[in-house]
């Protein structure tokens, strides 16, 4: 099958489908890297959270 003679709404499932085949492929192959990211990611906002938390505290203590 040619692509000029496919449809747009043929070359967009094929799209589709490769794009979900290389999600995969990717999540397959990264998955302990991808899921320590994030973690780390999650840690670091959560400390900088906590940090803006307790700047907040303090300002707020020294303008009572």
């Amino acid at each position: 099958m040619k692509s000029e003679n496919l449809t747009e709404a043929q070359i967009a499932w094929i799209l589709y489908n490769l794009h979900e085949r290389l999600n995969s492929l990717l999540w397959d192959r990264y998955e302990k890297e991808f899921l320590d990211w994030v973690m780390d990611e999650n840690y670091r906002r959560k400390m900088e959270r906590r940090m803006e938390e307790e700047l907040d505290r303090l300002l707020e203590s020294e303008f009572e």
